[in-house]
C-alpha cells in the first residue's frame, strides 16, 4: 500500500520507520501501525540518541537521504539547523529500500512462524534477535562492526538535548506530510515497549475470578489444539484467553506453538500462575498426590512441565529440577514420566544424593530401559557392587542403547515421535538425553561397551548352539516327571503360545547385524514360518517375555483365568530353570522374574475388573439410544464410587459413567479400556466392552 493512502484504508497496517548507513548497511528501526504513528521527529532523535539497549547505532550524519513521499520543507528546514544535509535519492536501493525486505522477511520468520504471540509488542520482544541476524547475515563481515571500524574522528556527533532537538522542526504550516511530522502529544514513542494483550500481562488480583468463563474458555480452547500447528488454532486459544485469562491451557497451547525459548518461557510462567489460582489453594491441600488423575489438574500439570523444561533449556537448571520434584510430590504416581527426565538430569548435574532418594522413592523395581540405565550409571559412578547386576538387567531391557552412547551410531538430527519398548526408538530417546552424563563419567561408556559386547557374545554362542525350540522341550521334559498330566498339558499349551508370540514379533528385539544374519539364513523363496525359534537362542525368551505376558496373552489369546494364573508362574519357572542350566545370567533371570510377577499382579486385576464390568453390562436392558455413539479406547482419568471419569483420545472433554460401586472398585486410574458408548436419556452408557489395557 502507497503510504499516502494509509488513512483510507480500512485494515491496519505496519508502518518501518529506519535509519540506515549507506555505506555500512547498520541500521536501527522500530515498527508502528496506521493506526498508531509515531513522529518522524521523534524517530530521528531516537534513531540518533545513544541507547543502552540499541547502542549499535547513533549520531548525528553529515547527510541523509529523504524519499520524496515523506519530505516536507519543515523536515528539511528542522534537519539543515542540526547541522544535517538532506537530500532525495536518485533510487529507492540507494535509499535503503532494500533494507525493507529484509526487515520483513525476518519479521515473518521471528514473529509469524517461531512466535505464537502475532502482536506488534511481539516484534519489539524479538528485536535484538532481528538485528542479530540481520547485521551477521554476512559470513564476511559484521554490519554494525563494519560502521564502527570506519568512523571519521569526531564520529559519531551527539544530538542535542530532546526540548533543542525538537523545537528545531516547525510545526507544518499546510497540514502534516504523508507521515507526522511531530505532535504537541505524541501517540507512542519510538523505542519504547509496546503493551501486551491485557490476558497476558494483567495482575490476577485485578481479575475477578470465574468458573463459568473458565468452563467456555476451556471449550473454545479445545477447538484451538485441534489446529494448533495454523494461526486459526492461535486464534482460538487468544479467543479463549479473552473470555478467561485464567485459562492455563490456552497458554500451554501456545506455548508448544511457539520456536522461541524466551517467549515459551514467559508463557508457561503465566500458565503455572494462572492454572495454580484458577484450582485453589484448598484444592492443593485435598488432592495433593492424586493431581493428573484428576482432569481438573492436568492443564497446571502441562504447565509445570513445560516450564520446566524450558527452563533447563535456558540454563536455569536448579529451578528445572525444583519443579520436577514438586511434579512428584503432587503425583506420586507420575503419569508424565517425570522421574525418567529427573532422572536424566540429575544425573547431568552429579546431584548423587537426589538420585539416591528418586530411585528410593520411584524406582519399584522398574524394569525401564529409562531408569535401568539411569541407576547404573549412578551405581557405577558411587562404585557399588549391584552396578554391574544392574547394568545387565538394563541391556536386556534395551540393547540398543550402547552404540548411540559410544557414537558408533549416530542420533538422528530428528528425533523419533514416539517410541516402543525394548526397540530403537527409545534407545535414541535415552541416548539423547544422558549421553554427555555418560561421556562425562570417567570409564562408563567402556564399562557399558564390555558388557554389551559379553550378551553378544552370549546371544551369538547360543544361537549358534541351543536353539529356543530345543531348550524350551528340554524344560517340558524336566518338568514332566513331576507334573500330573493336566498341569503338564498347561504347561505344553503355554510354551505352545510363547513359540508362537516369539514367531510373530521376536523379530522386533533383534539388532541390526541379528536381524541381516537372521533373514540370510532363510533359504530362497521359503514360505516356512517356525524359523525363529530353531536358530535364536534363550536371550530372546527374556527379550519378549513382557510382550508375551502383556499383549500376546492378553490379546491375542482367547484364555481364561488358569492361562493368566499359568503363563506368569510357569515364566517364573522357565526364569529359574534356564538359570540353573546357564543358559541365561543372573540378571536376566531376575528381568524375567520381575515381568512375570508384575504381569500376573496386573492381569488377575484386569481380568477380575472384566468380568465384573461386562457382567454389569449384560445384566442391563439395552440402552434406549438417541442418536450418538463413541467407539473408541478410553482412558480410566478418576474413579470414584459407581463412577468412571474416562477420557478419549479425540474427545477434548471428560465422560462419566455410572456403574455399580463393586466395578469401580476393582477398577484403576490409568487404565484403558475398549468401549462402545451410548447416549440416552439418563447420560452415557456401556453397550459393549472390549479389551482393557493396563496402561
Amino acid at each position: 500500500m502507497a503510504i499516502d493512502n494509509y488513512r483510507k484504508s480500512l485494515k491496519e497496517h505496519l508502518v518501518y520507520y529506519i535509519l540506515i548507513d549507506r555505506y555500512s548497511g547498520n541500521f536501527i528501526f522500530d515498527v508502528a501501525t496506521t493506526k498508531n504513528l509515531f513522529s518522524l521527529v521523534d524517530f530521528l532523535y531516537f534513531g540518533w540518541n545513544k541507547h543502552t539497549e540499541e547502542d549499535h547505532f547513533w549520531g548525528l550524519p553529515l547527510k541523509i537521504s529523504v524519499p520524496k513521499r515523506i519530505a516536507t520543507p519543515e523536515l528539511f528546514d528542522g534537519l539543515q539547523k542540526l547541522g544535517v544535509e538532506p537530500f532525495h535519492p536518485t533510487s529507492g536501493f540507494s535509499s535503503g529500500i532494500h533494507i525493507i525486505k529484509a526487515l520483513e522477511e525476518e519479521i515473518c520468520i521471528s514473529i509469524l512462524y517461531f512466535s505464537a504471540l502475532h502482536f506488534l509488542a511481539s516484534i519489539g520482544f524479538h528485536k535484538g534477535k532481528i538485528y542479530q541476524r540481520i547485521l551477521n547475515s554476512s559470513v564476511i563481515e559484521n554490519k554494525s562492526e563494519k560502521w564502527n571500524l570506519y568512523l571519521r574522528p569526531g564520529d559519531p556527533r551527539k544530538i542535542p538535548r530532546y526540548e533543542e532537538f525538537i523545537n528545531a522542526f516547525p510545526f507544518p504550516a499546510n497540514g502534516e506530510a504523508s507521515l507526522p511530522l511531530r505532535y504537541n502529544s505524541p501517540n507512542r514513542i519510538p523505542g519504547k515497549p509496546v503493551a501486551w494483550p491485557l490476558f497476558l500481562t494483567t495482575p490476577l488480583a485485578d481479575i475477578t475470578f470465574s468458573q463459568e468463563k473458565l468452563d467456555k474458555a476451556e471449550k473454545v480452547n479445545d477447538e484451538a489444539w485441534e489446529f494448533e500447528q495454523g494461526e486459526k488454532g492461535l486464534r482460538l486459544a487468544y479467543r479463549a484467553l479473552e473470555i478467561s485469562p485464567y485459562c492455563a491451557d490456552a497458554l500451554n497451547c501456545l506455548a508448544l506453538q511457539s520456536r522461541h525459548n524466551e517467549e515459551k518461557l514467559f508463557l508457561y510462567r503465566r500458565a503455572v500462575q494462572v492454572g495454580k489460582a484458577a484450582l485453589g489453594e484448598v484444592y492443593f491441600q485435598n488432592n495433593t498426590g492424586h493431581f493428573w488423575g484428576l482432569l481438573e489438574s492436568r492443564p497446571y500439570m502441562r504447565a509445570l512441565h513445560g516450564l520446566a523444561d524450558c527452563s533447563w533449556k535456558v540454563g536455569q537448571r536448579d529451578e528445572a529440577i525444583t519443579i520436577y520434584w514438586e511434579m512428584l510430590r503432587l503425583n506420586p504416581g507420575d503419569n508424565q514420566g517425570i522421574r525418567y527426565v529427573l532422572g536424566f538430569r540429575l544425573l547431568e548435574e552429579n546431584r548423587e544424593d537426589e538420585l539416591d532418594k528418586l530411585f528410593e522413592e520411584h524406582d519399584q523395581q522398574e524394569g525401564t530401559c529409562f531408569m535401568l540405565y539411569n541407576k547404573a550409571l549412578h551405581l557405577f559412578r558411587k562404585k557399588d557392587h549391584t552396578a554391574d547386576k544392574v547394568l545387565e538387567w538394563a541391556i536386556q531391557s534395551n540393547r540398543h542403547v550402547y552404540p548411540y552412547l559410544s557414537g558408533k551410531e549416530y542420533i538422528p538430527y530428528q528425533l523419533p515421535e514416539h517410541y516402543s519398548f525394548g526397540e530403537k526408538t527409545e534407545a535414541v530417546m535415552y541416548a539423547t538425553e544422558t549421553k554427555k552424563a555418560w561421556e562425562n563419567t570417567p570409564g562408563a561408556i567402556e564399562w557399558l561397551g564390555r558388557a554389551a559386547l559379553q550378551q553378544e557374545e552370549v546371544t551369538s554362542n547360543t544361537a549358534a548352539s541351543i536353539p529356543i525350540e530345543q531348550v524350551l522341550q528340554e524344560f517340558l521334559d524336566d518338568q514332566e516327571p513331576g507334573l500330573r498330566k493336566n498341569v503338564l498339558d498347561h504347561y505344553t499349551d503355554i510354551v505352545v503360545l510363547l513359540k508362537d508370540c516369539l514367531e510373530g514379533y521376536g523379530y522386533q528385539f533383534l539388532t541390526k547385524a541379528e536381524e541381516r544374519e537372521f533373514y540370510e539364513q532363510r533359504p530362497d523363496g521359503s514360505e516356512e514360518e517356525l524359523v525363529f525359534c530353531r536358530y535364536f537362542g534363550p536371550e530372546k525368551i527374556v527379550d519378549i517375555v513382557g510382550e508375551f505376558l502383556y499383549y500376546f496373552i492378553p490379546h491375542k489369546v482367547f484364555f481364561g483365568r488358569d492361562i493368566l494364573e499359568d503363563s506368569g508362574t510357569i515364566m517364573k519357572k522357565l526364569a529359574l530353570w534356564m538359570l540353573e542350566k546357564e543358559f541365561i545370567g543372573q540378571g536376566q533371570a531376575d528381568y524375567m522374574m520381575e515381568k512375570a510377577e508384575d504381569a500376573l499382579t496386573d492381569m488377575l486385576e484386569i481380568e477380575d475388573f472384566t468380568m465384573a464390568l461386562f457382567d454389569y453390562v449384560e445384566s442391563q436392558p439395552l440402552a434406549q439410544e438417541e442418536g450418538e455413539e463413541l467407539d473408541d479406547f478410553f482412558d480410566v482419568v478418576k474413579v470414584e464410587p459407581g463412577m468412571l471419569h474416562l477420557r478419549a483420545p479425540d474427545i477434548k472433554k471428560n465422560i462419566t459413567i455410572q456403574v455399580p460401586e463393586k466395578v469401580s472398585r476393582l477398577c484403576r486410574e490409568g487404565w484403558t479400556i475398549n468401549m462402545l458408548l451410548v447416549k440416552t436419556h439418563k447420560g452415557w452408557a456401556i453397550d459393549e466392552i472390549g479389551v482393557v489395557y493396563p496402561y
